[in-house]
Formats: C-alpha cells, structure tokens, sequence
C-alpha cells in the first residue's frame, strides 16, 4: 500500500469520530470472568464486557464467538446490520 493510500485509511479513522474509553478495573474483572466462564480470549471478551458496560452492543464478524457468547443479547452478528450500510 503506498503512502497516500495509508494516510487516506488514517483519515477515514478519524472521520468515523471514534471513542476512546479507558478500561477500568471492574471491565477487565469482568472480561476475565467472562473469558473464563466462556472460553474465550480476554482480548476478545474485554470488548463484551466494556460494551455490557456502556449499555451498548458488541458487533463482530466472528461466528465462532458469537456462538460462545449467544447468552450476551448485546453481542450481534455484523451480518445484522449490513443492510443499513
């Protein structure tokens, strides 16, 4: 990828005015527990755990996580929503 095609990826970051929040104690004690609880990474589960804390969904690609986390109802299928893309 050339230079102008990085720094166009760079900016669409940006656009998309993301939001950055800090991952408290209690989220990774919780993204433990459910790493544990339901076998998967705790890189995968502190994402489940902050968005069960911000009151918000978790959307992924990922089938195979979907499935472990079928008891979460804020954990969605990127499927869901393409329709609205």
């Amino acid at each position: 990828m050339d230079q102008s095609k990085v720094q166009q990826a760079v900016q669409s970051l940006f656009d998309m005015e993301i939001e950055i929040h800090p991952i408290s104690l209690d989220v990774i004690e919780r993204s433990v527990e459910i790493a544990y609880s339901y076998v998967v990474t705790v890189y995968d589960s502190v994402f489940v755990a902050l968005a069960e804390k911000l009151g918000i969904s978790f959307i992924t690609a990922d089938e195979k996580l979907i499935q472990k986390l079928s008891d979460f109802p804020n954990v969605h299928h990127l499927s869901k929503f393409m329709d609205n893309l």
